[in-house]
């Protein structure tokens, strides 16, 4: 027998490493459904409070498990926002997948139609997260800066992108595109972040369907030309007769 070979069996008379039972306790259903609640718990505190705000304490009793629980699932206070900033830019991000697949096969501001419609969807759904996004921006963490120039600064470019060229296409409102792209995101979120005053101060109601199909319509009517309406030209007054 070769010294390799004496060196193969060796090998296998030892045992391989088996998962640690924290592991393969993570990855039991029960596990994962207790960290999603963990996770919704965050969501909520730290829209609410913010990374320096939120604490382990009040996240772990909005999400019905003990302190020792919650750091079994996540180490420190920051790996869990760490965990909601993700989860909030890569559920953002999976909705653009389906219009991002039409790229090339329609115009640009109809691709950009899409993608601001899909923004505006999301926020409705997921309201929280114009506060995370908002915590978020604010933050100067090395992990917050390694994510905005990862996720959101390719984001603003890109429809920094298509706001010009349908501005080319006359089917975009004039003025600077990053201007234009805040101005659009202000829109879409701001009544979502002051919903108690609006629903107190208006008939407006965000859980009615139809707030949402309004809330899209006049949202993209802001922003956005037809082309039939950009070429129509300015009707003159008629001067009074007589």
């Amino acid at each position: 027998m070769t010294a390799s070979d004496g060196q193969q069996a060796a090998e296998e008379k030892v045992p391989r490493p088996r998962a640690a039972p924290a592991d393969l306790r993570r990855r039991q259903p029960r596990g994962e459904h207790t960290r999603e609640r963990i996770l919704e718990a965050a969501t909520t505190e730290f829209a609410l409070h913010g990374l320096e705000g939120a604490s382990i304490r009040a996240i772990a009793r909005r999400a019905g498990v003990s302190h020792t629980r919650f750091v079994y699932y996540f180490d420190s206070k920051e790996g869990l926002w760490q965990a909601v900033a993700l989860r909030t830019t890569s559920g953002l991000s999976s909705r653009y997948a389906a219009p991002l697949a039409l790229r090339g096969k329609i115009d640009d501001a109809d691709l950009l139609k899409l993608l601001w419609t899909e923004y505006i969807r999301f926020s409705y759904e997921n309201p929280q997260v114009s506060w995370i996004m908002s915590h978020l921006a604010r933050e100067r963490t090395l992990d917050s800066k390694w994510r905005v120039d990862r996720d959101i600064k390719p984001s603003h470019e890109r429809a920094a992108h298509l706001i010009r060229s349908a501005q080319r296409a006359g089917r975009m409102i004039k003025g600077d595109p990053h201007h234009i792209h805040y101005l659009f995101l202000g829109a879409v979120t701001r009544i979502f972040m002051l919903r108690g005053e609006a629903e107190e101060f208006t008939s407006i109601r965000i859980d009615d369907p139809a707030f949402l199909k309004e809330h899209t319509r006049l949202i993209l009517s802001l922003f956005f030309r037809e082309p039939d309406e950009a070429a129509k030209p300015a009707r003159k007054a008629r001067a009074p007769k007589g």
